[in-house]
């Protein structure tokens, strides 16, 4: 697969990624994409609680089109994200077709972590996910604004 074509595929996984998190936490959560730490990382969104401060999500958005299969270095980047931002709560978002074996899941919960599986090519509305085209999205987000 052609380097534009994977970069195609991540864009489409963030797009739905950020309707699902605008849909699941959007009333209680501020959403951040791409907040910027001291040290330089990067959690792909940061969602920080609208009554407590202190009640922080770090999201990790994992796109493994090689080999199809979860790693525990995905785990232990979320636990940095959410060591270095004082988190109590981490989300991993990997696209469907990726497997995710049943020891990353238990080390996921060990860590208060959420492992979320999304289609690539979907829209996260009312609870629910639809795999849609590119235009129609677009005109159901303009729709919503």
């Amino acid at each position: 697969m052609s380097f534009d074509r994977r970069k195609k595929r991540a864009r489409k996984l963030e797009k739905t990624t950020g309707d699902y998190l605008r849909e699941r936490y959007g009333r209680e959560y501020n959403i951040t994409e791409q907040k910027r730490f001291a040290s330089g990382r990067r959690p792909d969104f940061w969602l920080v609680g609208k009554e407590d401060h202190r009640d922080r999500i770090a999201v990790e958005i994992k796109h493994h089109s090689e080999s199809g299969i979860a790693q525990e270095a995905d785990l232990r980047q979320l636990r940095m994200y959410q060591h270095q931002g004082y988190s109590a709560k981490g989300l991993m978002v990997y696209p469907n077709d990726v497997r995710v074996p049943h020891e990353l899941r238990r080390e996921a919960r060990q860590s208060n972590q959420e492992i979320v599986k999304l289609p690539e090519d979907g829209l996260f509305l009312r609870g629910k996910v639809i795999g849609i085209g590119e235009k129609l999205r677009e005109k159901l987000r303009r729709s919503s604004d």
